[in-house]
């Protein structure tokens, strides 16, 4: 028997649904493995353990890191340059970075740091401009899965600095140079946040919902919609739920402050 842990978190009054969700994929998978899920829960932090057993236990953990991803819990495989994922941990409450939760807790949770200086060259041209409004301006808030690439890794103090990665750059540039607003939904799948606009009438708003993660997702509205405008009314049925408003004007203008 092997345990691993996938880069997912389950978290909220939906994390139910988030283990659930899962274990319906795993499930349809194992039909055609000779392998066991003999245990699906989350830890304190809300990462996705798995418990595996069979012949094909190794097979089935190989799809796991090549479909979801998978923790080591510990700082050693951490190397400057290297591409990591992680989430969005603590959201503004430093005035000096952003905190990456990569699932390190051997032998104590360590956390990476994208410095705010680091976040205004990559992000807002280098412009003095705050954590918060870089944030708000980005959706960089709790549960958003970021790729990073450590800058800095001291093992005798147990730090991380890191950077965004490029093509994590490229798919927050792509949001901004579209015209369509978005609302990032934290702690709800995607089937749910379907179902309430379904519900409410306002699918037709709605160009497509991109799923990010187990329990994330993005609301893309179509040319001419206010994203703004549905959050009251998807808020109504999707409760403990956090929804953010990512509009391009504002990124741009943001961007482009002189």
């Amino acid at each position: 028997m092997r345990t691993v842990e996938i880069l997912e978190k389950c978290y909220g009054p939906n994390a139910y649904r988030g283990l659930s969700k899962i274990s319906h994929h795993l499930t349809e998978l194992c039909k055609t493995l000779e392998v066991e899920v003999s245990l699906l829960e989350y830890d304190t932090r809300g990462w996705v353990k798995i418990a595996l057993s069979g012949e094909d236990e190794e097979v089935f953990s190989n799809y796991l890191e090549k479909e979801y991803g998978l923790i080591q819990n510990t700082i050693d495989h951490v190397e400057v340059g290297k591409t990591l994922r992680g989430k969005v941990i603590d959201s503004g409450s430093v005035g000096y970075g952003l905190y990456i939760d990569l699932g390190i807790n051997q032998p104590k949770e360590i956390d990476a740091l994208v410095p705010l200086h680091e976040l205004r060259v990559q992000l807002v041209k280098g412009q003095k401009i705050s954590l918060r409004e870089i944030i708000h301006t980005f959706c960089l808030f709790d549960n958003l899965t970021l790729e990073i690439v450590p800058t800095e890794v001291d093992l005798d103090k147990s730090i991380i600095e890191a950077r965004l990665s490029n093509s994590q750059l490229s798919i927050l540039a792509d949001w901004k140079e579209t015209n369509l607003e978005r609302i990032l939904v934290m702690g709800a799948t995607r089937s749910q946040v379907r179902d309430s606009l379904v519900r409410t009438g306002h699918k037709r708003d709605v160009l497509r919902i991109e799923d990010m993660g187990l329990l994330e997702s993005a609301v893309i509205c179509k040319l001419g919609t206010r994203a703004k405008g549905l959050i009251p009314i998807l808020g109504r049925l999707l409760h403990g739920v956090s929804f953010h408003l990512f509009l391009p004007r504002v990124a741009r203008e943001v961007y482009g402050k002189p």
